[in-house]
């Protein structure tokens, strides 16, 4: 089955060629102009995968990225934007992209970079509940519970806790973290993890069932 890229580009010459290549290579694509025909889009069709322009006729490609952060933690995007400012990128992964390209790009650039996100999967996905505890995470929805009620996480929040729910036996390292999150190329510094940490910490209190292990990672405490 082919996966599905949904380009969000006014750009409209653009985003044909991209169309075109994505076609040319297996994938499915369909494009959209603006933000809210985007979100009509998201909220009727499935998709694997978004690449997304931050600058839109009806407003910033931002509202997007929160919009999946929200309600499908599970659809990859793809920024491609020209403005080249660190700021912007780091607030497209702060608000939860996979990946960032600046335009004007190479074609062969970011069919590998689509390629690559189509296929990266860090651990084969889950459809049935995770369980950390108390916490039940559900990978398909990106819903989480706490005791039976809902709890609203962020996507990096989510994926967190998706890592740890996978590897119960074990240390999970900073760099195992990132790389599960954010990819191979991730953009965080060094104390991202960390700063994650304490926000579900204050989250779920004394539920939070994380344990940190100096010098080594993280792991589920028993």
């Amino acid at each position: 089955m082919k996966q599905h890229v949904l380009i969000v580009e006014d750009d409209l010459l653009l985003a044909n060629t991209l169309q075109r290549v994505l076609k040319n290579h297996d994938f499915s694509a369909t494009i959209t102009t603006k933000v809210e025909t985007g979100f009509s889009f998201l909220e009727t069709y499935e998709c694997q995968l978004v690449v997304l322009d931050l600058n839109l006729p009806d407003g910033s490609g931002f509202r997007v990225l929160e919009y999946l952060t929200q309600y499908a933690p599970n659809i990859k995007v793809l920024v491609l934007s020209r403005d080249h400012q660190i700021k912007n990128k780091i607030t497209s992964f702060e608000k939860g992209a996979a990946d960032f390209v600046a335009k004007p790009c190479q074609l062969q650039e970011f069919l590998l970079r689509v390629e690559r996100l189509s296929r990266w999967r860090w651990l084969p996905k889950q459809s049935q509940a995770l369980t950390i505890k108390d916490i039940q995470l559900l990978p398909d929805s990106g819903q989480v519970f706490l005791k039976g009620n809902e709890i609203k996480l962020r996507r990096r929040e989510f994926q967190i806790l998706e890592c740890l729910a996978h590897h119960k036996q074990r240390i999970i390292t900073s760099q195992e973290l990132l790389v599960y999150v954010w990819g191979a190329h991730s953009l965080p510094v060094h104390n991202t993890i960390q700063v994650y940490m304490s926000k579900l910490r204050a989250i779920f209190g004394d539920d939070f069932p994380i344990e940190t292990i100096r010098g080594m990672g993280y792991r589920i405490n028993n």
